[in-house]
């Protein structure tokens, strides 16, 4: 039944696109950078932006990542800041949905000033300021926040964009190695509104040109960055802000962001995960009777072997050979898609490699940090999160590159490669034998943390490499974590949900000496929550962003069911 739920999904050309939840944080920056455009041909998609924003706003006045997201700072406060720059859009469902939000966030913050809502924003990302100074820039461009508040936020060093990628890790810039786009975008709007600093000013007014033609120069050719609406939303806003409306490169966001509002008004995180997604279904299918036919093999190798980037990617300087999560010209090579793909393709390849093979399990070995472990994007780019190593995408890379070691031309190279990885994460295995993943969370969980989900990958992934000690530490910490009804959630007292109670089977199974009563217990727990049938908000996208997957708990359940029938054979 599982299989056919995923054969169903599939689309004509051969991949799984999947759907992705509607966002308030997307939508309220795509929204607002159609309302700092001031055309009327986005009318239309703003009034239908507004109403999705009021409509689905908490019962408490703030609004949460998804609709079954408890409300957050970040998406209230770019909801707020859309609603009360739209004020022409007004009608009093508007009114309304501004009153009760503004309470939220006074009785968060306090008043909604600069200094506060800078505290709150920059507690919450810390050093991080990819998102939050675009944040704190949309407030004041909004007019939420008074003209003096430029001063207060964060400058981003947009000249530092003009300078080779291979001096960015030297500069330790405040950004994560994607976002660049926000760092000249942003980074221009401040320098419009903040007050002039002697000689410096006059250095920024010299290279604004060669800054946006580099920005120019790095655009994905349908507009969009990171194929992500908020991201170019922010791009957007703060071109118009700095005097760029009619630049070229914001015709070309504000197009893209027309495109990707949904009949409802509202934008996804993403236009999707579709490379992620199909691996996924692929491995999941994994000698189903669907892929024993040569033709479908062939058919979703060739679109998933087309998405490999062939050229050196200009936001972060990866090398050629990785794939991104979606085939579409905003993805970026990243290392847990690429060995997702790599996995994909042996199933789909009968393990036969080629060239294209080679060069993405060699995007995979130039990619390893100096302690082992597999950073997402970038090499040894800085000190910030997404370009740090992470046990889940570790473990999966380790996957990905065991199948292949002995068909490569790269084999020696693999196995030291590798003992570095596992090295890598036995010493990242927590005192209570979990590990925690990067971009994948649970609301539920005290600190968000979804330990479960990251051990279950590690030891999915890497079972056979790790030693004895850290495979029992991780057994022990997923069999304490299961909750009484059988179920798993992110972390130890967290309420279950449908994708890790599929994921910790999936792993638990790989044991043999495991209790029944433990996997009894989980299988009816799964069918109870796949009869409800409904996703978690479990995904942690950049910046701490959720948003739930519909493909996921299907995928999930149907590897935990065929770990389950391998396990009673």
């Amino acid at each position: 039944m599982l299989e056919k739920k995923i054969i169903d999904e599939q689309s004509a050309d051969g991949l799984w696109y999947g759907e992705l939840s509607s966002s308030a944080v997307s939508t309220a920056v795509a929204c607002f950078a159609l309302q700092m455009n001031n055309s009327d041909e986005d009318r239309e998609l703003v009034v239908g932006a507004n109403r999705w924003l009021c409509e689905n706003a908490n019962e408490d006045g703030g609004w949460g990542d998804t609709v079954e997201s408890p409300s957050n700072i970040t998406a209230t406060i770019l909801a707020y800041a859309c609603l009360s720059h739209g004020k022409k859009f007004w009608d009093q469902s508007n009114t309304e949905a501004l009153r009760d939000a503004k309470l939220w966030l006074e009785n968060l913050i306090g008043n909604i000033n600069g200094a506060n809502l800078r505290k709150a924003i920059i507690k919450k990302y810390k050093t991080d300021y990819t998102f939050s100074v675009p944040i704190l820039s949309m407030c004041a461009i909004s007019g939420i926040l008074d003209e003096s508040s430029w001063n207060d936020i964060p400058q981003l060093p947009f000249e530092a964009a003009l300078f080779p990628q291979g001096f960015y890790k030297f500069f330790q810039l405040p950004v994560v190695s994607y976002a660049i786009p926000a760092l000249i975008a942003v980074g221009l709007a401040q320098h419009k509104s903040r007050k002039r600093v002697f000689g410096l000013s006059a250095f920024r007014d010299s290279i604004k040109s060669k800054v946006l033609a580099k920005l120019r120069s790095i655009q994905p050719s349908h507009g969009g960055f990171l194929d992500a609406p908020p991201l170019t939303g922010f791009v957007s806003a703060c071109l118009i802000h700095a005097g760029y409306k009619d630049s070229s490169i914001t015709k070309k966001t504000l197009g893209f962001l027309r495109e990707n509002f949904r009949a409802d008004g509202s934008c996804a995180i993403d236009t999707n995960l579709a490379v992620w997604i199909t691996s996924k279904c692929v491995k999941a299918l994994k000698n189903s009777e669907f892929l024993k036919s040569e033709v479908e093999k062939r058919r979703i190798s060739n679109v998933l072997l087309s998405a490999q980037f062939r050229s050196k990617h200009p936001f972060t300087g990866a090398i050629p050979g990785g794939w991104g999560w979606t085939n579409t010209p905003g993805a970026v090579p990243d290392a847990d898609d690429t060995s997702a793909v790599l996995i994909a393709i042996h199933i789909l390849l009968d393990g036969k490699i080629n060239e294209q093979i080679e060069a993405g399990i060699n995007w995979l070995i130039n990619i390893q940090n100096r302690d082992g472990g597999i950073p997402t994007f970038c090499k040894g780019w800085g000190k910030l999160p997404f370009d740090k190593s992470c046990p889940d995408i570790t473990a999966h890379a380790v996957e990905a590159l065991s199948l292949w070691e002995n068909e490569s031309k790269q084999c020696s190279q693999i196995s030291k490669v590798i003992l570095r990885m596992v090295k890598y994460l036995e010493k990242d295995q927590g005192f209570d034998g979990a590990w925690k993943p990067l971009w994948f969370g649970d609301q539920n969980a005290v600190d968000h943390s979804a330990k479960v989900y990251g051990t279950s990958v590690v030891l999915t992934s890497a079972m056979h490499e790790l030693g004895l000690e850290a495979k029992q530490k991780a057994f022990n910490y997923l069999v304490e974590s299961q909750n009484s009804d059988g179920s798993w959630g992110g972390d130890k007292g967290s309420t279950g949900n449908i994708e890790y109670t599929a994921k910790a089977i999936t792993a638990l199974t790989m044991f043999e000496d495991i209790d029944e009563n433990v996997i009894a217990a989980g299988e009816k727990a799964l069918k109870v929550l796949l009869a409800g049938g409904k996703s978690a908000p479990i995904g942690l996208y950049f910046a701490s962003l959720w948003y739930t997957e519909k493909m996921y708990p299907i995928v999930f359940s149907l590897e935990a069911g065929k770990t389950l029938a391998l396990r009673a054979d």
